[in-house]
């Protein structure tokens, strides 16, 4: 969900869709009392959306889909969802979750258990984007907490039924979370308790912005 201060709040609809039909984009202008859709994906163009994010420097709303193939995209999406256009088109480097805004840059992490996963910098005036560093798994959430970027990965299995070739091996056993260009900190995890990680990876931001902000 994101929100646009006097315009719209918007969400996106997400679940398996094995069949690959058309997925939308809801939007309400009076803060949820009602809904109509703002944007519809064609069938067969995405299987989901992963996440939207207000832009509040340049207006506008940067959209991640996914999964395979074509699927992964990083979208930019007018205030009012008048214009929609595909920036970073197709490919699991191009596969994302979150993201976060800066006046001039999008920074993103790859959500991608069976692929190489990188943190990314976008230059949003000319799209072109630049690997950052490596990250041990699929990333899901991020966020700045004044000038210090973070980030966690996942303790993510690969997909099933999808080929992988990895000339390092993600890290499926633990949950890293990194500042800006350095991983600080390393939480094991027991096999098969991922269904916990999003919950834990949310619990790990409040610490860190409790212990930022009460040092200020």
């Amino acid at each position: 969900m994101a929100y646009r201060p006097n315009g719209l709040v918007v969400w996106s609809e997400y679940h398996n869709n094995a069949e690959r039909g058309e997925m939308h984009i809801y939007g309400s202008e009076d803060n949820g009392e009602t809904w109509r859709v703002a944007y519809t994906f064609p069938p067969s163009t995405i299987r989901h959306v992963h996440g939207i994010t207000y832009d509040e420097y340049d207006d506008c709303f940067w959209i991640c889909a996914g999964d395979h193939g074509s699927e992964a995209m990083l979208l930019r999406a007018d205030a009012d969802f008048g214009h929609v256009e595909c920036v970073l088109c197709g490919g699991q480097e191009n596969r994302f979750y979150s993201m976060t805004v800066t006046p001039q840059y999008l920074y993103m992490a790859n959500d991608s258990p069976s692929a190489d996963n990188y943190l990314w910098k976008m230059d949003k005036k000319t799209h072109l984007a630049s690997k950052v560093m490596r990250i041990e798994n699929s990333s899901s959430h991020s966020c700045l907490v004044g000038d210090l970027h973070f980030g966690s990965t996942n303790a993510e299995q690969p997909d099933r039924h999808v080929p992988t070739r990895l000339p390092i091996r993600n890290d499926s056993t633990a949950t890293h979370v990194w500042m800006n260009h350095n991983v600080d900190y390393v939480f094991p995890l027991t096999d098969g308790v991922d269904s916990i990680m999003h919950s834990f990876n949310f619990l790990v931001y409040f610490f860190l912005m409790v212990r930022i902000h009460s040092k200020n």
